[in-house]
């Protein structure tokens, strides 16, 4: 599956996390919610066309559900982080240690531990340190240095639009206008559910 299509498919997690709460922590689904979400689901379908309008030739299915399915594990990561009340950077560092323990083990019982190219051992130590540690504790810390975690969580939006950017540049991708279309959908959508809330307190 092409990186511009994975990538934004994967940022739908926070109009999950509005689902999975109402199933799990028994939260109202509001109107509003529900707008939001016709919203971004509708930029899901959209970014699955690949530029095709045809419903019935979404291209790599199994890609799309697996990409949707990787937010949904991490609106259930954020729905139980909630009820842990322990220091975030513990439960990051316990997180990253069970982790490396449960791959280890699926590893060893579904194929032998031998390392031909050392290429995937590098990207996947990259990913762990840069797309996952250290991040994650840059971001708690910076959520603990300002007044407002609302105006810096909305910094996030901008992401997916920079890897678009770098999607273009290093991977030579040639970005469908469906994806940045789709892309826009799903921001507007989070965006509605965030502004909603403010309106409603």
């Amino acid at each position: 599956m092409p990186a511009q299509i994975a990538q934004p498919l994967n940022y739908t997690w926070p109009i999950l996390l509005v689902i999975m709460s109402a199933i799990f922590l028994k939260q109202k689904l509001k109107p509003y919610s529900i707008i939001a979400i016709t919203i971004s689901f509708t930029g899901i379908i959209l970014i699955s066309l690949r530029g095709n309008f045809n419903l019935f030739e979404i291209t790599e299915p199994l890609g799309v559900i697996l990409a949707v399915d990787s937010s949904v594990i991490w609106a259930l990561f954020w729905i139980f982080n909630v009820k842990d009340k322990r220091d975030e950077v513990v439960k990051l560092f316990l997180s990253f240690c069970f982790s490396t323990f449960f791959i280890f083990s699926v590893t060893l019982t579904f194929s032998d531990f031998t390392i031909t190219n050392y290429n995937g051992l590098w990207a996947a130590i990259y990913v762990g340190a840069f797309e996952m540690a250290f991040p994650f504790v840059l971001w708690l810390i910076a959520l603990k240095g300002v007044k407002s975690n609302e105006k810096l969580s909305n910094l996030v939006f901008i992401s997916p639009f920079l890897s678009l950017i770098w999607i273009y540049i290093i991977l030579d991708e040639s970005v469908f206008y469906t994806t940045i279309i789709g892309l826009v959908l799903i921001i507007i959508g989070i965006f509605v559910q965030q502004f909603s809330k403010k309106l409603s307190k």
